[in-house]
């Protein structure tokens, strides 16, 4: 990630990575109690059914609920205070309610973190795209199982998800974004020659 160019362009990241490595580095090598960022689940509505999720999007009020805005403002000031330079932000599916995404990383302020969004990308469109690299999103990860079309669409529960997520990959780096694949590994795909066709596609791409 350091050599990442979208990691290298904000000053207030590039302090705190500095500060982070000069802790690591004064305790023999070891992070410690040191963390490099924030984890953040938004919201719960999502648009797909994935077997390996706990959050059950589609089961009971949860599924409509949302952290309010002014709270996660709060948290990142606190993770910004505490030195922390990863912001990594969740669903649910962010991108189900495209425009309250937008809120959300404006009260982050995302000049101060390596921001990045993670999505199933069905949703996710060129305009999703630009409108987030505009904010300073640094990168886009897009959630994959499977090269095999039938195998990825029937673990997310719907038809066209790998099409979409590979569109949204490519959307994200026309944008200027970083694009990452993230993947489930389990025991439907762990013996599966289509991780090391992922594996391909990510060191090619």
């Amino acid at each position: 990630m350091k050599n990442d160019p979208q990691f290298l362009v904000k000053r207030r990241v590039m302090e705190k990575l500095k500060d982070f490595y000069d802790y690591v580095r004064k305790n023999d090598g070891k992070i410690g109690t040191k963390q490099r960022g924030i984890e953040l689940n938004f919201n719960n509505a999502c648009n797909f059914r994935c077997e390996h999720c706990f959050t059950d999007s589609n089961i009971g009020s949860h599924a409509k609920d949302e952290m309010p805005i002014d709270v996660v403002a709060d948290l990142a000031n606190q993770a910004d205070e505490l030195g922390m330079f990863e912001f990594d932000l969740q669903g649910g599916e962010l991108t189900v309610r495209p425009e309250k995404l937008y809120e959300v990383v404006e009260a982050i302020q995302p000049e101060r973190f390596y921001l990045y969004v993670t999505t199933n990308g069905f949703l996710f469109n060129a305009k999703v795209a630009e409108r987030l690299a505009e904010l300073g999103v640094s990168r886009l990860s897009v959630s994959l199982d499977s090269f095999d079309e039938k195998v990825h669409d029937k673990f997310r529960g719907k038809r066209g998800a790998l099409k979409k997520a590979m569109e949204a990959l490519e959307h994200a780096k026309t944008a200027g974004m970083s694009a990452y694949m993230n993947i489930t590994v389990g025991h439907y795909n762990a013996f599966d020659e289509d991780i090391e066709k992922l594996l391909r596609h990510s060191k090619d791409n």
